[in-house]
């Protein structure tokens, strides 16, 4: 009766182990193409029976053939970690799996060249001048009309400067004009008398006793990738 009972299988393990998808379930989604089905079917067994080397032998193989190459690898290299004997299928077949799988993973993206130093050139402000910080703060309405009216004085004296210097050079110009007349005259008259002394009085040609007649002639001048079950049947893990 008890060894009866000690071989009788328990309840609740037969209905949890009936409910884990077998390897035949799996490979038959693998045959008919569909992968995610399998790769779901694996995932289940794998979330119960974590330590089973050959379901993550599978899920590696599954996920190769959809594409997933690195996470191909991650998990043929996980059921070599709770396996190192490779139980589960020939050594040649799982070197040969992850081989595969590792020439298909893409490179890594190659690092960006940092970026070039930003040079931020500061301009360098100079502290104001007292003179002006003053000026700027203490300007007097009053003394702006003092500057102005000062500024104005100025300017018209020199401008009345130039007026007299310029008057004054005209002046000294006429001046210079009647000295040259009044030289010229008294040089000429000088010249008269010395050439009609001594001689008689010649009152020129075409005169009368009446003396109406003034005409006569004068002289003058003028200048600008097989899927792998594994071993170990298809039916357990």
């Amino acid at each position: 009766m008890a060894l009866a009972l000690l071989l009788t299988p328990c309840p609740s393990r037969a209905a949890s182990d009936a409910a884990i998808p077998s390897a035949r379930q799996v490979k038959a989604a693998v045959d008919a193409g569909d992968l995610p089905k399998a790769e779901r079917l694996l995932r289940e067994v794998i979330r119960r029976r974590g330590d089973s080397a050959r379901a993550h032998y599978q899920l590696g193989q599954v996920l190769g053939l959809e594409g997933h190459h690195l996470e191909a690898v991650q998990e043929l290299t996980l059921s070599r970690q709770i396996d190192p004997a490779l139980h589960f299928a020939k050594p040649a077949a799982f070197q040969e799996r992850l081989d595969h799988e590792l020439a298909l993973v893409p490179p890594p993206p190659a690092p960006s060249p940092p970026p070039a130093p930003v040079v931020q050139e500061t301009a360098r402000v100079l502290p104001s001048s007292p003179v002006v910080q003053a000026t700027e703060s203490q300007i007097d309405p009053d003394l702006i009309q003092i500057f102005v009216m000062v500024t104005l004085l100025i300017l018209t004296s020199i401008l009345f400067f130039v007026v007299a210097m310029k008057e004054g050079v005209r002046g000294q110009r006429r001046r210079g004009s009647q000295v040259v007349i009044v030289g010229q005259l008294s040089i000429t008259g000088t010249t008269d008398s010395g050439t009609s002394s001594g001689l008689a009085f010649d009152s020129g040609s075409g005169g009368g006793s009446g003396g109406g007649d003034w005409g006569g002639s004068s002289d003058g001048a003028a200048t600008s990738s097989s899927f792998d079950g594994g071993s170990g049947g298809n039916s357990t893990w």
